[in-house]
């Protein structure tokens, strides 16, 4: 497996690592087995998160006495709910120290604001920094644009940025990664097949880490098969090859004018509906499990979607020029089908 530096922290780690959103739908058992499987073929970076139902309790019963390097997050803006959420954390990983500890989904200026502010979750996290209960401090989201001005704001202390990159979107390409690569600060790049519904993976994959600015990036990954399909593309020749160029290229073609990138630039909606978790409702039923269809409140959010009609207001919005109200119904279906609901 081959290894890249991440940023300045000093860490060699696996080109590929292990997005640890799946393992939260398998037996304890099954997931141990996966994430071991993972460790055998050289993956040594595991990212997880508090918000990612048991991921981090079954990554600790995997991982525990192992040397890799382990990342999770938490979603709290403060100093003492991160702090909290550390100690939970260290529990459930069963770990002294955790190599990299995100604020996580930072969304909105308001975000940055709570977080790097007088008590927020960035003091929380230095703290924790000092008492060695964390090596490095990382930052995940899915606006690029707010990760551009958190990178700005506060790039001297922040040590791994986690962001949205694939041939889908691409557009980190223009700010972000330049700005990251000039303050040294590692990228670790999210979603490297669209949340599971790309095609491609290993096209995908290949095309992702022929950007040199990519520390690493973290496919989600169920099971053994998936691990060894995605850790092979670390091993193999990295050239892309032209019929991994023809797969990306029909992917566009097929997705560009459908798939969300999941920026958030269109809410609020006038209506109340949330436009960004029934355009990717898709993808978090494959990844998280069919329960996150009540757990999450879809039956109402399906709802809703009767409710978009005539505004347009989300339109010009868009950055990829989506035809929102037209994709809200089709993937309301999706959703649907997926959950085996037959709600609305």
């Amino acid at each position: 497996m081959r290894t890249r530096s991440l940023g300045r922290t000093g860490l060699q780690v696996s080109e590929i690592g292990f997005g640890g959103i799946p393992v939260m739908t398998r037996t304890a058992a099954d997931a141990v087995a996966v994430l071991r499987r993972a460790l055998e073929l050289g993956i040594s970076y595991f990212d997880t998160a508090r918000g990612y139902g048991d991921s981090e309790v079954k990554m600790g019963r995997a991982l525990a006495g192992e040397q890799c390097f382990v990342a999770t997050k938490s979603s709290a803006r403060d100093a003492e709910g991160i702090r909290k959420d550390i100690e939970d954390s260290l529990r459930n990983l069963r770990r002294e120290c955790i190599d990299v500890y995100q604020m996580h989904h930072l969304s909105t200026k308001d975000d940055i604001a709570k977080a790097l502010g007088s008590g927020g979750a960035l003091e929380g996290l230095q703290q924790a920094q000092k008492q060695g209960k964390i090596r490095f401090i990382g930052v995940s989201g899915h606006n690029r644009p707010v990760l551009v001005d958190l990178v700005r704001q506060a790039g001297d202390v922040i040590d791994v940025v986690q962001t949205l990159f694939n041939p889908l979107e691409t557009d980190a390409l223009e700010t972000l990664l330049p700005l990251c690569a000039d303050s040294r600060i590692g990228i670790v790049a999210m979603k490297a097949v669209g949340g599971g519904i790309f095609d491609c993976p290993a096209a995908s994959i290949k095309w992702i880490l022929s950007h040199s600015e990519i520390s690493c990036t973290d496919p989600g990954m169920a099971t053994i098969q998936e691990v060894e399909a995605n850790a092979r593309v670390g091993t193999e020749d990295p050239a892309l090859t032209d019929a991994d160029r023809q797969a990306i290229e029909s992917l566009r073609t097929r997705l560009t004018s459908q798939y969300c990138r999941r920026c958030g630039d269109c809410l609020p909606c006038p209506k109340g509906i949330d436009i960004v978790s029934i355009m990717i409702g898709d993808s978090l039923i494959m990844r998280m499990g069919r329960e996150i269809y009540e757990n999450r409140g879809f039956v109402q959010k399906l709802e809703s979607v009767h409710e978009c009609y005539d505004c347009e207001e989300c339109l010009p919005k868009c950055p990829a020029g989506l035809n929102i109200p037209e994709l809200l119904t089709l993937q309301a279906a999706r959703i649907r089908e997926l959950a085996g609901a037959g709600a609305g």
